[in-house]
């Protein structure tokens, strides 16, 4: 009897803390379910509705958006019952966050911002924002609204055309507006960095417009920085190196002004605003969609919809593949379980400092973070976001040796300052000979 207890507590336990990824399948109308410990996909682990466009997972319920029925379909992650919440005919629903007690999701016919009450989900509110609303982002009481401003698509010419590129600031305490910011065209996803700045993907046009980045601050809303590639990205991701990543599950470039066609992952540092990896120098080939934890790094390769399964690609965050793992047709969005990932929907504010003497520097670098915290945890990584090194304590420092006990070349390197609260600062440092 007690050695069968012990099995049913090893077994909840193993539930609990089991590792899974969600993807929504739109040509076969069902949710993906892949075992992050086997590595073996359910293909169908319960059925969804019609062109589904995204997911996010909150409290153990995953939250579909089914844009051609109008729903919401709300899941339970373990059995996979669910039930569907009802918009107004039309809406087309596009993206969602989960927040609060309250879901936001974006109509792209309507151009409204919903607001669905989910103690009572009959109690649905919302505000009109602007032509196409996509991507989300809270930050503090303020939730950020990426209008594409997409109009019509010319299949004669392959363009497409769109409104200027805009972002509208709700203000989440009386859901009302605040203002809109001007940003660049076809504005699709957004991320905050340990700073609290807004980085927004602006796609382009899809042929001649390549991606930007613009980056404003999120209280007073003034410009940063803009960022200009010569590849077409789709999605973004703050990685846990710091460092941020672009997807590009389908992307075009430029060689000699004739347009080539790129799928693979750019990257750049937030801190200096550098691009490391433009998409033309590809990182890693694919990425529809991208998420990470701890220990891995998920990259979605969503296929052609026709003829050209799916592909989830696991790596590790030195960015060697550990693992390709065969979906559906359709797959578009995924949802993580299990792991500390970095979707998250409010940024805590850093109170990080780092300073770094002498930089650059020939064998020793030393590192002093204010506020004199005994738990940071001191990671450095390369150029390629490869953690070379890393250590604990109070004021870290770094001798030139990677973690396998060989001199690190010279060059630049990426130091990252994290403490037990999530916060995190990174310093660029040069290491010369």
């Amino acid at each position: 009897m007690k050695l069968i207890l012990i099995l049913i507590v090893l077994f909840s336990f193993s539930l609990a803390n089991a590792r899974e990824m969600f993807m929504v399948d739109t040509i076969s109308t069902t949710l993906l379910r892949v075992d992050l410990t086997t590595f073996v996909a359910n293909n169908d682990f319960v059925q969804i509705g019609y062109w589904a466009n995204d997911v996010v997972l909150h409290e153990d319920y995953l939250y579909v958006v089914n844009s051609a029925n109008g729903t919401v379909q709300v899941i339970n992650s373990t059995n996979g019952q669910s039930r569907e919440i009802e918009l107004e005919d039309g809406s087309s629903p596009s993206r969602i966050l989960v927040h609060g007690g309250f879901a936001y999701v974006t109509g792209l016919i309507t151009g409204k911002l919903y607001k669905i009450d989910l103690s009572n989900t009959s109690n649905i509110e919302y505000i009109e924002v602007g032509t196409s609303p996509g991507g989300l982002l809270i930050v503090d009481d303020k939730i950020f609204v990426a209008l594409t401003g997409f109009l019509s698509y010319d299949e004669e010419t392959n363009i497409s055309d769109f409104e200027p590129g805009i972002v509208a600031v709700i203000d989440l305490n009386d859901f009302s507006f605040i203002k809109n910011v001007d940003v660049s065209i076809n504005p699709q996803e957004l991320l905050a960095d340990s700073h609290g700045n807004i980085h927004v993907l602006c796609t382009g046009n899809y042929n001649d417009i390549p991606t930007e980045i613009v980056i404003f601050c999120s209280e007073d809303f003034e410009p940063i920085e803009t960022i200009t590639f010569e590849s077409s990205f789709t999605t973004i991701q703050l990685g846990i190196s710091g460092m941020v990543y672009l997807g590009g599950g389908f992307g075009m470039s430029f060689e000699d002004d004739e347009m080539v066609f790129a799928s693979g992952l750019g990257s750049y540092n937030p801190e200096t605003f550098e691009i490391l990896h433009d998409g033309i120098d590809l990182l890693v080939a694919g990425g529809q969609k991208l998420l990470y934890d701890e220990k891995y790094i998920y990259v979605l390769l969503s296929g052609d919809y026709r003829e050209i399964n799916g592909t989830l690609i696991v790596l590790n965050h030195d960015f060697e593949i550990l693992e390709e793992v065969e979906l559906g047709l359709g797959a578009l969005a995924m949802a993580l379980k299990g792991g500390t990932t970095s979707v998250a929907d409010v940024v805590r504010p850093n109170t990080l400092e780092i300073l770094s003497y002498p930089n650059p520097f020939i064998s020793h670098v030393q590192f002093e973070v204010k506020g004199n915290r005994s738990d940071v945890r001191l990671e450095i990584f390369n150029v390629r976001g490869q953690r070379v090194y890393e250590t604990t304590g109070n004021n870290p420092s770094w001798n030139g040796i990677d973690r396998n006990g060989r001199v690190a070349p010279a060059g630049v390197y990426f130091a990252r300052i994290s403490d037990s609260n999530e916060n995190m600062a990174v310093r660029r440092i040069m290491r010369i000979k």
